[in-house]
């Protein structure tokens, strides 16, 4: 059984964070170049959220040579998203960060990905959260962070454990990979099927011409349900806020399958769910299917530009009956029917493969905590 032994964060790693004079203006993010990762970014998941991630200017970039990400640097959010915790890949190619994040470099006593591991699990990111301070808006200083104290087994140890829990990662990370191609392909379908045919004007199944309409003649959207955290109790249900699936709880809402966008928050994102579940008050549902299908609903709500519909100046909002006057054109609902007869065994796979990620996710999430404390032991 192997020794393990409490060393601090800076025994372990070099802290750095972006100089305050080093900070950079609007002005210096570019449409490509080096990536800047934020909290948006971070979600104590192996692989960083880089679908809006932004692009930092050559100059500024190098302005600051000390944060140049390096593959394996561990990333925690100290502002805004806070103790959440990522891991930088090779692939990500040049990036640096915003002033929320500081960068944990192994100085070779612990492998990067123990310690990402390690801080991402509950009792890791429990201590993260202990160290923070202040009263209006919580921050993790570095002198804090510096002095935490981790217990880290011997080098084999370490290996064992970021095999195990990398591998359950790897499975999790193939199967959404898989569920992207399965869906573009759905997409690309509807394209062809729909927005390139309403563009041309051609003429659906059986001759029928198509309608000209507004989107409510399609389907209605309602504002979600509330469920204050508090109240939630774990279940096989998805909860869903305007920024995707928000774990889950014992009771549904809306029977699947279902449609899903932000109403607050986050605008755009379109989310379709094929078992019951609960829309939070931060998001808009698919209330009615009226000459819809909800496939249909899903992948035509994904062609409208929703961000341009926001009516919040502090806040994005997102008002139903501004969206529902949205002028579109009908199809003819045998073509509705035709598209969801095609597509539907894609969405079966992507329902099969949801499970097995599930199930996955579950299982690294039971390990994780296990394997760090060291009750579960993996052998040598």
């Amino acid at each position: 059984m192997s020794e393990w032994k409490e060393y601090s964060i800076e025994e372990l790693f070099h802290v750095q964070g972006r100089i305050g004079w080093k900070g950079y203006k609007r002005t210096d993010l570019v449409d490509s170049g080096p990536i800047v990762v934020g909290g948006r970014e971070i979600n104590s998941e192996l692989f960083l959220d880089l679908s809006e991630v932004k692009h930092l200017s050559r100059e500024k970039y190098e302005e600051s040579p000390e944060i140049m990400l390096k593959p394996e640097d561990v990333l925690v959010v100290c502002r805004g998203n806070l103790a959440e915790v990522g891991i930088y890949h090779k692939e990500y190619g040049e990036g640096t960060l915003n002033p929320s994040v500081v960068l944990l470099r192994s100085k070779g006593v612990v492998l990067p990905l123990y310690g990402f591991y390690y801080l991402a699990s509950s009792f890791g990111r429990s201590k993260l959260l202990s160290i923070s301070s202040g009263s209006s808006i919580p921050a993790i200083y570095q002198s804090s962070l510096k002095t935490l104290q981790l217990p880290i087994p011997d080098w084999e140890t370490q290996k064992k454990i970021v095999e195990v829990l990398k591998s359950l990662d790897d499975k999790i990370d193939l199967l959404h990979r898989q569920n992207q191609t399965l869906e573009h392909m759905a997409e690309t379908l509807f394209r062809q099927w729909f927005v390139e045919r309403s563009l041309s004007g051609a003429k659906g199944e059986g001759d029928e011409d198509w309608e000209e309409g507004v989107l409510k003649d399609l389907f209605i959207l309602q504002r979600g349900f509330d469920l204050p955290k508090q109240k939630r109790v774990d279940g096989p249900f998805p909860i869903y806020a305007a920024s995707g699936e928000s774990g889950g709880h014992i009771e549904s809402k809306v029977k699947g399958p279902g449609v899903t966008t932000g109403r607050s928050g986050i605008l755009g994102n379109v989310y379709y769910i094929s078992e019951d579940f609960w829309p939070l008050n931060t998001s808009l549902f698919v209330k009615e299917f009226k000459k819809s299908s909800p496939l249909y609903a899903y992948f035509l709500l994904r062609t409208i530009d929703i961000k341009s519909f926001n009516a919040g100046s502090a806040v994005p909002t997102l008002n139903r009956n501004h969206i529902h006057e949205h002028p579109i054109f009908i199809p003819p609902t045998e073509l509705i029917k035709l598209f969801d007869k095609t597509v539907g065994s894609i969405f079966e796979k992507i329902k099969f493969n949801q499970t097995q990620i599930r199930t996955l996710t579950a299982l690294r999430d039971t390990l994780l905590p296990k394997l760090m404390s060291g009750e579960v032991r993996v052998s040598r």
